[in-house]
């Protein structure tokens, strides 16, 4: 998923060198993308990377806890709302400014149907913050030729990429969006 903020706001981190370093702001989406997984059990958090003014990450859809059934398992845009919200309403308590729009009103999702797939958007996330330039991303193929030179973003991000699989074929409804 590709989730921008409102106006395109450089609010969430400031990339220095081809690094990442997060604002109060952009810890805040962090600290509240990795509680997803508490609210929704069924999910595994692969890459991300917070942008000065978006956040690409994976998320797999897995197979729901026992106790739910697949037909009351949320959808995708809905746990999206949910970190939109609870990081929105934290960020506003910051900020001291109760109900100003953070984020854009819709996000980008890209259904991840193999590895290689998986690998290159990967590839894509990890790449992003190398071919940013002056509050400009570049296109596709610039990121993956400055990814080859560039450092991997953080341990987080590589240790999270190793957690995703997509060895077994997923049923029908689950996968993997970035």
């Amino acid at each position: 998923v590709t989730i921008c903020t409102y106006g395109r706001m450089p609010l969430l981190s400031i990339i220095r060198n081809g690094h990442v370093e997060l604002t109060q702001f952009g810890s805040i989406v962090d600290w509240c993308w990795n509680d997803l997984p508490q609210h929704y059990g069924f999910i595994e958090l692969d890459a991300l990377i917070i942008m000065p003014d978006h956040v690409h990450a994976i998320i797999g859809l897995g197979v729901p806890r026992p106790t739910m059934a697949a037909r009351n398992r949320p959808p995708l845009p809905e746990i999206v709302r949910a970190f939109k919200t609870e990081s929105a309403r934290r960020i506003n308590n910051v900020r001291s400014s109760r109900g100003a729009p953070l984020w854009q009103r819709s996000f980008y999702e890209h259904i991840i149907r193999d590895d290689s797939d998986l690998e290159r958007v990967r590839e894509y996330i990890e790449g992003n913050p190398a071919a940013w330039r002056d509050g400009v991303q570049d296109d596709v193929s610039s990121l993956v030729s400055a990814r080859r030179s560039a450092p991997r973003v953080t341990e987080r991000v590589r240790t999270a990429t190793r957690r995703l699989s997509l060895a077994p074929p997923l049923d029908a409804g689950a996968g993997a969006s970035r």
